[in-house]
């Protein structure tokens, strides 16, 4: 059982990221007046770029499951108020990254979307439509052309994010020693091991499948809360990872910056014997328990350099983050944007 480092996450959680974030409006959703202007379903103007009812539907869609089936209605409401409006934000952002793109000229080739489509799909010779026009609809887009025109975009957007951002982030040699020192001054890393029950969820899940898998890890999770269920019997009865589950779902020994990112971030804050999650990883969806903790000693300068190596990946994405936030500010204050909510 291998849960793939956050280089791999990107390209794994593609395919889903993309069903769930990107996918454009329908066409009975932006119906056209002769003079182009968008009247039916609008809920954002961003630049010369709208963003339809249909858009945030469809990207709340993974924030519904943090609703509690139970909650009473005026606090459901409320909970549902709020995720629309960072959704909504969210969604904003995104459409300022293209919106600079467009004023860039950036363009995306043919050949760029085929390339990305051969990689995400696990494909090395050409496409063959049929079988793209299947996968497409498996995914969740209307067609083949819908999902050729979200890739597009994705490209776009990591071009003009590329070229803006990223490239100017950098993080000094001195930098990262300093960092490194503070970080491990007693020469010791920390290493936790953990347990976990996984629900597994593939590459081409649909909507449907996510809500399912999400809303039961949900479930198993509040029976061992509640005390029903330990986490071993948990992992022995519901995991789908087999081979773990018969010995109480253990993992074994992780250390910091090997995980994906938000799998690594429940582990890392959870206490000895805590239970965390659900939390996705490119298995699937997974809940999370921290067995035991150490502090153990680097065992040579080569193990050093790669926990340096990491250390300055984490610090470069932090500067990164911080970066891309001020950029967007820089954009929302420099582009007309027009919510319709």
């Amino acid at each position: 059982m291998e849960i793939r480092s956050r280089a791999a996450a990107g390209l794994l959680f593609g395919v889903l990221g993309l069903c769930l974030y990107m996918a454009p409006a329908s066409a009975e959703e932006t119906k056209k007046t002769e003079d182009g202007d968008l009247l039916e379903g609008v809920v954002a103007v961003v630049g010369n770029r709208v963003v339809t009812r249909y858009d945030l539907r469809l990207a709340m869609l993974p924030r519904l499951t943090e609703i509690p089936a139970d909650l009473p209605e005026d606090e459901r409401e409320a909970r549902f108020q709020t995720i629309q409006r960072e959704v909504l934000n969210n969604i904003i952002d995104n459409e300022l990254v293209l919106v600079a793109g467009d004023r860039q000229g950036i363009e995306v080739s043919s050949k760029d979307v085929d390339g990305q489509l051969r990689r995400m799909l696990l494909v090395k010779g050409p496409l063959d439509p049929k079988a793209l026009e299947l996968k497409a609809r498996e995914l969740g887009f209307d067609s083949a052309e819908h999902l050729r025109e979200t890739i597009r975009t994705k490209i776009l957007r990591d071009q003009v994010v590329m070229m803006q951002v990223r490239a100017k982030v950098k993080v000094s040699d001195r930098e990262a020693d300093q960092a490194f020192a503070a970080r491990y001054s007693d020469g010791k890393y920390r290493a936790v091991k953990i347990a976990h029950v996984l629900l597994r969820l593939g590459p081409s899940a649909n909507f449907e499948n996510f809500q399912e898998v999400w809303e039961r890890a949900r479930e198993i999770l509040g029976r061992i809360k509640a005390g029903t269920i330990t986490f071993e019997e948990a992992a022995r009865t519901e995991s789908d990872d087999k081979a773990s589950g018969e010995d109480g779902g253990i993992i074994g020994f992780v250390t910091e910056g090997t995980l994906e990112e938000d799998f690594e971030d429940v582990v890392f804050n959870l206490p000895v014997g805590g239970v965390g999650g659900p939390v996705r990883s490119n298995l699937g969806i997974h809940l999370v328990k921290v067995v035991a903790e150490e502090r153990r000693e680097f065992k040579d300068d080569a193990q050093r350099e790669e926990f340096r190596f990491r250390l300055r990946g984490l610090l470069e994405e932090e500067s990164f983050e911080k970066a891309f936030r001020r950029w967007l500010d820089e954009q929302r204050t420099s582009t007309k944007i027009d919510i319709r909510l």
